[in-house]
């Protein structure tokens, strides 16, 4: 087997998930939720989490989150689509073309992708294998929520877990 001689890593451009993220987070409502989580789990016993003004406020907040594709099918913006775009322009001045390029299945992936060869014409020579082990980490029940703190309002002995485990499994 011959083993290549570099390795290059992009992460798709902006996608619906992202721009609908940092509008949540921009949301005086979200941000007074955000606060109100962090307090309670912070003094978190089994018995007295969560109160029922945080799932309440948690109820009202869950529009927000909402995004309305699964993750696999999550499609980048305009802007995503742009990022790329000049992402392959810049790519094509200071790599080599890839013999070989390895995406995603996710819809945002392989977005990113046509769109770098927008930037980088060439790049359509290289071979593309889609590649299902190129994912992010599995959330399981949490996807549901579209954002890891409802989930652990919805499912507090999640919210434990995530407080006993510390800063590696984080609820961000």
């Amino acid at each position: 087997m011959k083993w290549p001689r570099s390795l290059t890593f992009i992460r798709h451009g902006e996608s619906v998930f992202n721009a609908n993220k940092i509008k949540k987070l921009q949301n005086p409502l979200y941000q007074q939720f955000e606060k109100q989580v962090k307090e309670e789990l912070d003094n978190a016993t089994t018995t007295d989490w969560p109160s029922d003004s945080l799932k309440s406020l948690a109820r009202q907040v869950m529009p927000l989150a909402k995004v309305p594709y699964s993750d696999y099918k999550i499609p980048l913006t305009e802007e995503g689509f742009n990022q790329a775009k000049v992402s392959g322009n810049q790519l094509k001045k200071r790599i080599p073309l890839p013999d070989i390029v390895y995406v995603s299945p996710y819809l945002r992936t392989r977005q990113t992708f046509e769109a770098l060869i927008g930037g980088w014409k060439e790049l359509k020579n290289s071979r593309m294998v889609l590649e299902e082990r190129i994912r992010e980490q599995e959330r399981g029940l949490s996807n549901l929520y579209d954002d890891p703190k409802l989930y652990t309002v919805f499912h507090p002995d999640q919210g434990l877990l995530f407080k006993q485990e510390g800063p590696y499994i984080t609820v961000s």
